[in-house]
């Protein structure tokens, strides 16, 4: 947990991004160390 690790309240603020058809994108999958498929 991030706030305990830091010993305060934080605030968390993130981007993501989509790239269309990555589920059928074995090299993205191995990338985001997806195990089973």
């Amino acid at each position: 947990d991030i706030e305990n690790l830091l010993g305060h309240r934080c605030h968390l603020e993130l981007f993501v991004k989509v790239e269309a058809g990555w589920r059928d994108k074995e090299h993205m999958l191995d990338d985001m160390g997806v195990q089973d498929r």
